[in-house]
């Protein structure tokens, strides 16, 4: 798939982005991933296309949050290989399209669980937040100064 093999117009119409997002998104779809700036609204708006995509194709445990999270990078290097993060936006969108259209399914990887084993107790896994687990340890600080104000 080189470059000049897709319409990128057509390709982020046929993702489900309309005309105006489609003129914004543009530019960036000769870029890849690791090029580009998650926390754009062109790329989250992008990426939450290629999510609905992939759960329409049956990959139900992805969020379509706009974020390539593990669940999402996990179906995109199914799709396109281990080089999907070098790999432009256009060609993704496109790969993903063509698999689409052949009937191409996820399944639900083995060993993946939304559960996170802590010696012989289960518990469910914490969402994905920014920030990951910087995020939960500050909270998990404020809390504790929270409740220990009183004391």
């Amino acid at each position: 798939m080189g470059r000049a093999d897709f319409n990128t117009r057509q390709i982020l119409l046929d993702l489900g982005i309309g005309d105006f997002n489609a003129t914004m998104i543009q530019p960036y779809m000769f870029m890849g991933p690791a090029q580009t700036d998650p926390a754009m609204a062109q790329v989250r708006l992008l990426t939450k296309a290629i999510q609905r995509q992939m759960i329409a194709m049956g990959a139900t445990w992805i969020q379509p949050h706009g974020v390539i999270d593990d669940p999402t990078a996990h179906c995109l290097h199914a799709l396109v290989g281990p080089h999907w993060n070098e790999t432009t936006w256009g060609e993704l969108a496109q790969a993903i399209l063509i698999a689409k259209g052949n009937g191409k399914k996820f399944k639900r990887r083995e060993g993946a669980s939304s559960q996170v084993s802590l010696g012989g107790l289960s518990l469910p896994a914490a969402p994905e937040v920014p920030g990951g687990i910087i995020t939960y340890g500050i909270v998990g600080f404020l809390l504790v100064r929270h409740f220990m104000k009183g004391r």
